[in-house]
């Protein structure tokens, strides 16, 4: 017996970091996806909202522990994160008044907002916990930036959303 108890454990390895929910759904342990947006600082009038597309895509096909993207039944962002990358010498609160993050592909959800962003460096926002399954689910989506400018420079951004995903489970 104390032979297959090794065995037993291992057939169980592939679920750790997962939650069996009711109804034979799994839930993963949390996922964080980055964007890179980069701001031409020319193309933005202060005080007037200005949208900027990711400069990439993200695919979650393969950072599901095996489980495909058709299997995904329920998706939400849990947290966000907004970091200025450049100007080293400004920080977000000269930089912006206000912002929100969209995820696009088969649709488009906002995500995340924040505002008065004060002399840091990086802003934790807040997350709408909108449902966004149906774009988690395509081969690949992206971010999209909204914010109102308080200084028209030439900015660099990176946000950090951390999902929550339920696939089918076992």
């Amino acid at each position: 017996m104390r032979r297959l108890l090794p065995l037993f454990l291992l057939a169980f390895l592939p679920l750790a970091g997962c939650d069996t929910a009711d109804g034979g759904s799994v839930f993963l342990s949390p996922r964080d996806v980055s964007f890179s947006f980069q701001v031409n600082g020319g193309n933005l009038t202060v005080g007037q909202q200005a949208t900027v597309n990711a400069t990439g895509t993200v695919s979650m096909q393969g950072n599901l522990d095996g489980f495909s993207l058709g299997e995904v039944v329920a998706a939400r962002v849990t947290s966000a994160r907004i970091r200025r990358l450049s100007p080293l010498s400004e920080n977000l609160g000269t930089l912006m008044q206000s912002a929100s993050v969209s995820l696009a592909g088969g649709g488009t959800q906002q995500v995340a907002t924040g505002s008065s962003f004060g002399t840091a460096s990086q802003f934790n926002m807040t997350a709408t916990g909108a449902d966004v399954s149906a774009i988690v689910k395509q081969q690949q989506f992206s971010g999209r930036l909204q914010f109102t400018p308080a200084k028209a420079t030439d900015a660099i951004y990176e946000v950090v959303l951390t999902l929550a995903i339920e696939v089918e489970g076992l």
